[in-house]
């Protein structure tokens, strides 16, 4: 009766797809995870059964909560309330990013989404944008085709104004030979 439930889980994995069997790529069956909330029936919340089409991030989910708690003063953090989501809202340009740089990944990777469009950059390596509204497998990479130019400049600086990839990528290499040196 005075309970909000929240249900997610922290990646996907491949599964067989695109013959990949891990959690280390940024294509949607990997990237993408169950976020859900559930409120208690008295609670002033949205409808049920409505569905976002915004980006989201599970990063989100700690401002979400403090905001429905009625919590105010509170640490800087990355994550976004989703709330306006929550009341059925819409934000055409709100975007979220992922990372990817740990073992077993032979450089830094960070992905953006902004609406149906899905950014990837890979440190030293190709990059990637797809759109899906209109590929939702994947499989027609967009970066370099004059059309989408602007979109993919823009969604390149999202990542590099956040990140360093290069300063990234050497203390990823640094800690992986540390913790090689000590096993």
């Amino acid at each position: 009766d005075d309970t909000i439930i929240v249900v997610c889980s922290d990646h996907g994995d491949m599964l067989g797809d695109r013959g990949m069997v891990q959690k280390r790529v940024f294509y949607e069956p990997s990237a993408r995870v169950h976020l859900s909330f559930t409120f208690p029936k008295n609670f002033p919340m949205g409808k049920p059964g409505t569905v976002c089409g915004d980006p989201v991030s599970l990063v989100d989910v700690t401002a979400t909560i403090l905001e429905l708690a009625g919590v105010a003063d509170t640490l800087p953090m990355d994550g976004r309330s989703l709330v306006p989501q929550l009341q059925g809202e819409s934000d055409p340009d709100r975007y979220v990013f992922s990372e990817s740089h740990a073992e077993g990944v032979t450089t830094s990777c960070f992905m953006v989404r902004r609406g149906s469009l899905k950014y990837t950059y890979i440190h030293e390596g190709e990059q990637q944008l797809f759109d899906l509204a209109e590929d939702p497998e994947e499989w027609n990479n967009l970066c370099g085709k004059p059309e989408y130019a602007r979109v993919e400049k823009e969604l390149r600086e999202l990542i590099l104004q956040r990140f360093d990839p290069a300063r990234v990528d050497r203390e990823v290499r640094d800690s992986v030979e540390r913790r090689q040196v000590l096993k």
